[in-house]
């Protein structure tokens, strides 16, 4: 299971950033689309795995987080030690792709637990 969610986190970052720079879009742009899209398959990746919740999203994030650790040596070296200011903005934008996966990921393990609860009254 947390395989099949590291996948596709790694096949999200692909697919997302692939079709933005397909279509055009800017950096505010990518984004946006990088924090809806982790937070859509979260919440359908807490909806199959119930039991997990919000810890799902943690796995779903991974795969950004090894690829910002793999690209820091190949960044511009003038940008990494001063300036703060720029490690703190990828900071603020790393934590908003956690949020946003940790809570799609609980809010679909929500409504599947929801549901199974309905169902087992019906009975």
């Amino acid at each position: 299971m947390r395989l099949k969610v590291f996948l596709t986190g790694l096949l999200l970052i692909f697919a997302v950033t692939g079709s933005l720079f397909l279509f055009g879009g800017d950096a505010r742009t990518l984004l946006l689309a990088h924090v809806a899209a982790y937070g859509v398959v979260g919440v359908a990746v807490g909806f199959l795995w119930p039991k997990v919740g919000w810890r799902l999203g943690l796995w779903l994030v991974a795969p950004w987080f090894i690829m910002q650790i793999v690209t820091i040596p190949l960044a511009d070296r003038g940008a990494l030690p001063g300036d703060a200011k720029g490690l703190l903005g990828e900071l603020a934008k790393n934590l908003l792709l956690v949020v946003a996966a940790c809570f799609g990921a609980e809010v679909g393990a929500i409504i599947k637990r929801r549901r199974l609860a309905d169902l087992s009254l019906d009975i």
